[in-house]
């Protein structure tokens, strides 16, 4: 349970990172890709493999970031490294 702790203290410093770099929308709009980063570990780590609709079902969320993340002013790339590290993290 140790590297539990460990990994989740990680992501939470990543978190609080990205949000202290940027703006709180644009940290919450990074770590919606949170499912995205969950499947594929379930994919890489566990062996697990989805339906294909999970899959299908994250192309929507994944197109939002990114149109987010391009479209803002505010982009920081430290928030979204942060973030992202976040995600993998958690």
């Amino acid at each position: 349970t140790f590297h539990i702790a460990v990994l989740h203290t990680l992501g939470q410093l990543c978190t609080v990172i990205s949000l202290s770099a940027n703006s709180i929308s644009f940290a919450h709009v990074i770590k919606a890709m949170e499912p995205l980063f969950s499947a594929l570990a379930s994919l890489l780590v566990l062996g697990q493999r989805m339906d294909f609709r999970v899959y299908l079902s994250l192309i929507p969320v994944v197109g939002g970031v990114v149109m987010a993340c391009a479209g803002s002013r505010e982009f920081s790339w430290i928030s979204f490294w942060a973030g992202m590290s976040s995600n993998a993290f958690f």
